[in-house]
């Protein structure tokens, strides 16, 4: 976060993160959440960078989060969540497709006074 905001001077429109959610008695292996915050478990050193730099500069944070058992969580990956991952990228590539569209459409003189245009993903999604 310190690199993108610091050292590149760049303020994204936005952060999403994509994880791993432990699933509950009775959901599939597969499924996909969405919210907003950050998706991270573990210590929370990073989570906690992520929301400071988020919360500093004004920058939105969502989250989507593909539900499995621990067991899947830490074996080879199955078809089901193969499955899901490739869904949830489509999620994702949607999701940024709308705010996108949505900024066009609030902020059309801003856009063309700066000359934005709506960056498109360029390597792909990150995972956690």
């Amino acid at each position: 976060m310190e690199y993108v905001f610091n050292k590149l001077n760049a303020k994204p429109k936005y952060i999403v993160t994509v994880d791993a959610a432990l699933r509950l008695e009775g959901e599939k292996t597969g499924e996909v959440a969405e919210g907003i915050g950050v998706a991270m478990g573990g210590v929370g050193v990073e989570k906690f960078n992520i929301e400071s730099y988020a919360a500093k500069y004004g920058v939105p944070l969502y989250a989507f989060l593909i539900k499995m058992r621990q067991a899947e969580a830490l074996t080879t990956m199955t078809s089901d969540i193969y499955t899901a991952v490739q869904n949830t990228t489509k999620r994702v590539l949607e999701f940024h497709k709308y705010k996108c569209a949505t900024w066009r459409i609030r902020a059309p003189n801003r856009r063309r006074q700066h000359g934005r245009r709506c960056p498109a993903p360029r390597h792909g999604l990150g995972s956690t």
